[in-house]
């Protein structure tokens, strides 16, 4: 009986790269690092022209179609 292990891969090293390989802007040192920490989005703000009752907190959005009920 053989068991397989998923094998992980080594990020690659981009030291050898020329400047003009990144993007504008991009700082090389830390670009591999760029590439693997992901940014949480912040969760949206009630806008101030939308009712507390048809916010949905959690979720950062509009209740819309609890809107549109209230207004028929």
């Amino acid at each position: 009986m053989t068991i397989q292990t998923e094998a992980t891969e080594a990020a690659p090293d981009y030291s050898s790269l020329p400047a003009t390989a990144f993007p504008e802007g991009a700082d090389p040192s830390t670009y591999k690092d760029s590439l693997t920490s992901p940014q949480t989005p912040a969760k949206a703000e009630r806008p101030d022209h939308i009712p507390e009752k048809f916010w949905d907190a959690e979720a950062g959005a509009i209740r819309a179609e609890d809107m549109a009920k209230s207004y028929a």
